[in-house]
Formats: structure tokens, C-alpha cells, sequence
């Protein structure tokens, strides 16, 4: 049923978790696992880093690289892909490389939201909403869904 796995990870202690479903999953299933972080830049990075961008942004790529890779060392399945860059739009650059890594199903964390989430969307809630592949959503048992009044 699941021949390759996107494991879309970000650099909380929950990446872990999500990671260790896609394994799981991979397992069962016989299926390559592609493991994938954004690194997300605010929009105005560019211009209000252009003294430090060219040391800056390799510094972060390079570190994102050496976790996902100590993620992959993990299990015999995975590969750790190149992190994408993102101006604002993670969720985007994860449904790219699912589509560009023709995966079947995409492992994605979710970590609670509260009243902004609610109004503009959380991450995971634009990726299942636009994803045309299968999505599973790994709760966080440490994040509590935050309401107000």
C-alpha cells in the first residue's frame, strides 16, 4: 500500500515522534522512508540579513542536514533529503516534495494550536487540506489543544 514515505519534521522535541510513526509505518509496509524539514525565514530576511545571509543560511541548511540525518541513522528505510527554504510558507514547500518525491503518504506532526491557529490555519491543517496524497497526523501527547473564554 505504502511504497514511499514522506516524514515532514520540524526541530521540536516532536520530530522524534513523528519520525518514529513514519518508521513504524515503513516497516509494515516495506517502504522507503524520505525524511524532509523546512526551514522556515521570515520574509524579510533577505533584506535585513544581507550582511550575514551568505554564511547564515548554509549554517542553518548544515544543521538541518546533520539532524535529519542522525534521524535516518535510526532506520534502515530512511534517507535524509535537502531541507527546503521557506519564506512563509512551509506547508507549500512540504506538498512540493511529496509531489516531487512521488510519495504515498505523508507523516506530518501536529502540536496543538491556539486562538491565531484557529483563525489562520496551522501547518499541518494547510498540508491535509491540500495534499493529493494520504496525510497522517502524529499528535504531540505533551501539547494541549488551547481554546479561549
Amino acid at each position: 500500500m505504502f511504497r514511499r514515505i514522506l516524514a515532514a519534521v520540524d526541530g521540536s522535541s516532536h520530530a522524534e515522534g513523528v519520525a518514529q510513526a513514519a518508521f513504524q509505518i515503513a516497516e509494515r509496509f516495506g517502504a522507503a522512508v524520505h525524511l524532509f524539514r523546512v526551514i522556515e525565514l521570515p520574509p524579510d530576511f533577505a533584506a535585513a540579513a544581507a550582511n550575514m545571509a551568505d554564511s547564515l543560511q548554509p549554517a542553518l541548511e548544515k544543521e538541518v542536514r546533520d539532524e535529519l540525518t542522525a534521524l535516518a541513522a535510526k532506520c534502515s528505510r530512511a534517507v535524509a533529503e535537502e531541507p527546503g527554504i521557506s519564506h512563509g510558507r512551509p506547508w507549500r514547500d512540504v506538498i512540493v516534495a511529496a509531489e516531487r518525491l512521488d510519495v504515498d503518504l505523508i507523516v506530518i506532526g501536529s502540536h496543538g494550536y491556539g486562538a491565531w491557529e484557529m483563525f489562520l490555519g496551522t501547518t499541518a491543517g494547510k498540508i491535509v487540506d491540500r495534499a493529493e496524497r494520504t496525510v497522517l497526523v502524529v499528535k504531540d501527547p505533551h501539547a494541549a489543544v488551547r481554546t479561549t473564554g
